[in-house]
């Protein structure tokens, strides 16, 4: 089984300001889920 791997760095700007919550990690992580899931089907 060949599985490709590959590492992404983004940088993230808001436009205006923002307030995160304290464990930034799963906002993150279920943002770029949701969207790769997407990405995924179609």
């Amino acid at each position: 089984m060949n599985l490709p791997a590959h590492r992404y760095q983004f940088r993230i700007i808001p436009l205006e300001e923002t307030r995160l919550p304290e464990y930034k990690g799963s906002t993150f992580r279920g943002g770029f889920g949701h969207a790769l899931r997407w990405y995924e089907i179609t």
